[in-house]
């Protein structure tokens, strides 16, 4: 009992810390998906929402990110969109790692975004 008591709060903490460290971005994606019309528009919105979180904040917590934006869209009443956002790391994060990858030579740590770090193209 006292080993599921310990679980619960630490996954609460866990979808706490990303509702704050991201609630910017988590308010703006589920409003982007949840209004999308189609199944295409679904698809292209949640591609844009987390290739944009990749671009800004990098791999790392992007898990965390997905789990709790599909929350909020099973919340909404899409659970379409909250099994497509839980889906789209097998499918295009790996993308966003090859152009990142291609781009350096390397891995990147951390994805970078702004003037500063642009191509200069």
């Amino acid at each position: 009992m006292m080993i599921t008591r310990g679980i619960a709060r630490k996954a609460k903490e866990y979808v706490l810390r990303c509702e704050t460290d991201f609630q910017l971005e988590l308010a703006r994606g589920t409003s982007h998906i949840a209004s999308s019309m189609t199944a295409d528009s679904v698809r292209r919105s949640i591609h844009e929402e987390l290739d944009g979180f990749v671009k800004l904040h990098g791999l790392t917590r992007l898990q965390e990110f997905r789990e709790v934006l599909s929350d909020r869209l099973h919340g909404r009443g899409k659970c379409d969109a909250a099994k497509l956002v839980l889906e789209w790391q097998q499918n295009a994060a790996n993308e966003v790692k090859d152009r990142m990858t291609a781009t350096t030579g390397r891995p990147a740590r951390r994805a970078r975004a702004g003037p500063l770090h642009s191509s200069g193209t």
